[in-house]
């Protein structure tokens, strides 16, 4: 597991964690991260494990003590969640993340699918 509070401007904006399967990353540690280097860059150049699929699901969550702290809100207001399932090239789950946004600082955009002619 490997937890990241993201910030710019020295504001926090989201918490994100990721779990990966020890046994198809081994040697990885959170501080193989701490340089701000990509997860999925890391996961292609040492492991040589290319992201081609992820799953995302967007909701609305409500932030604990410890998360309201982080991102400088008051316990029990609304956050957005983010997960993502993301794959390998054979469809094999490589990574289950989990972000909590504050609800102010981020927006979610997503593309609209390809028009059927």
């Amino acid at each position: 597991m490997a937890r990241r509070l993201r910030s710019v401007n020295d504001e926090a904006f989201c918490i994100e964690t990721s779990y990966l399967p020890a046994q198809r990353v081994p040697g990885l540690s959170a501080e193989d991260l701490l340089g701000g280097q990509s997860l999925y860059e890391l996961l292609r150049q040492r492991y040589d494990i290319e992201i081609s699929i992820r799953d995302r699901e967007i909701s609305v969550g409500t932030a604990t003590e410890r998360e309201a702290q982080l991102l400088a809100l008051a316990p029990g207001s609304p956050t957005l969640v983010l997960r993502i399932v993301a794959r390998d090239g054979d469809g094999r789950p490589i990574e289950y993340m989990r972000s909590i946004n504050h609800p102010h600082h981020v927006v979610f955009r997503s593309a609209a699918p390809p028009a059927q002619t």
